[in-house]
């Protein structure tokens, strides 16, 4: 896992990689979020690999606001190469996520603070991105 403090507004423009695929315990996946501290409220997405050699990964638009977790499915992308996101919040919590043609929106409770959240689980996925609201800021990659 990998978090940077942002500030809102912010859009980011970048790409994710589904490099290798483990699945154990769990399903291969990645994601990407906006959270308040506290993890209290968070909106993002994750790509899910429903199986080692997949050649499509899952998007999934996932909100929480407090216990409330909702999960939903945006449909597929290719899982192989790189598959170009951008992820925009406005000041009042308004969310745009665009995973390679999947259009989602949500509603995020922004707070004073904000933490943008890069985390897989059972392989490696690489998060590349730019954020338009810090200089040269980068998410590093979750390998």
């Amino acid at each position: 896992m990998k978090t940077q403090k942002t500030a809102l507004p912010f859009t980011m423009i970048g790409t994710v990689s589904a490099l290798r695929m483990r699945s154990n315990e769990y399903v291969p996946s990645g994601s990407l979020r906006i959270a308040s501290p506290g993890d209290a409220s968070s909106v993002g997405f994750q790509v899910d690999a429903p199986s080692d050699d997949a050649d499509a990964l899952d998007v999934t638009l996932i909100t929480k606001n407090g216990e409330d977790i909702t999960e939903t499915p945006e449909g597929k992308v290719a899982a192989t190469g790189t598959i170009p996101f951008l992820f925009s919040v406005t000041k009042s919590g308004d969310v745009t996520i665009v995973v390679g043609e999947k259009v989602s929106r949500a509603k995020f409770t922004p707070g004073a603070e904000a933490l943008l959240v890069a985390t897989c689980t059972s392989g490696q996925f690489k998060f590349t991105g730019t954020l338009s609201n810090t200089v040269q800021s980068l998410i590093p990659d979750t390998r």
